[in-house]
């Protein structure tokens, strides 16, 4: 923010700069007090890439008509045929196994959402919820519910700890051992590692 013109900026008081990437995107959404920042950046997410000079709305539609061609030039009558064509799954299969999840999960994922609302009143909000919104909630009520808060947790899974306990699962499950390969190949950032 200094380098931008904002003298006696620190990251305490900011000003901030919050992009529409996902690791910026879900912390504010999560964490942000303000009702009118999240409604903000979620207006913004939501509609990325959809109006103005980066309006892909063109390339989508040519990319669906081209892939409708694609089908009927192969015989099939969607694209998704086309899709699960060199899968094991086929439409049918993956239809009932999505209408199974949506039936097992349905009347749960109503009940949170009720518990969401209903804390979220206890807790002063007078305005209807709105899906800027529960995510918010939905953490404080974590929070409270599980007197746990995710970044009390962060300490154990630092990447060397999850790193580890991902290649030991690894060796256990398929016999494979992972070793660091730094160096053997181009990288295109000096952060990036390699294994092999």
């Amino acid at each position: 923010a200094v380098s931008k013109g904002h003298e006696g900026a620190t990251a305490e008081k900011g000003p901030w700069l919050f992009t529409l990437d996902f690791p910026s995107y879900l912390p504010v959404m999560t964490h942000a007090t303000s009702r009118a920042l999240r409604e903000e950046l979620y207006m913004a997410f939501i509609s990325r890439a959809s109006t103005g000079e980066k309006d892909n709305t063109p390339n989508i539609d040519r990319i669906l008509e081209l892939r409708a061609q694609k089908a009927e030039l192969l015989g099939f009558p969607n694209f998704a045929e086309v899709s699960l064509a060199s899968k094991m799954a086929t439409l049918p299969s993956a239809l009932k196994l999505l209408e199974e999840l949506r039936a097992a999960s349905t009347a749960a994922a109503e009940a949170d959402l009720e518990d969401v609302k209903k804390f979220a009143e206890e807790n002063g909000e007078t305005a209807e919820l709105k899906h800027w919104d529960i995510t918010f909630w939905a953490e404080r009520l974590k929070e409270t519910k599980y007197e746990l808060k995710e970044e009390e947790l962060r300490p154990y899974f630092a990447l060397p700890k999850v790193q580890e306990g991902l290649f030991a699962l690894a060796t256990k499950l398929f016999g494979v051992t992972i070793e660091a390969a730094d160096g053997e190949a181009p990288v295109w950032h000096k952060d990036v590692r390699l294994y092999k």
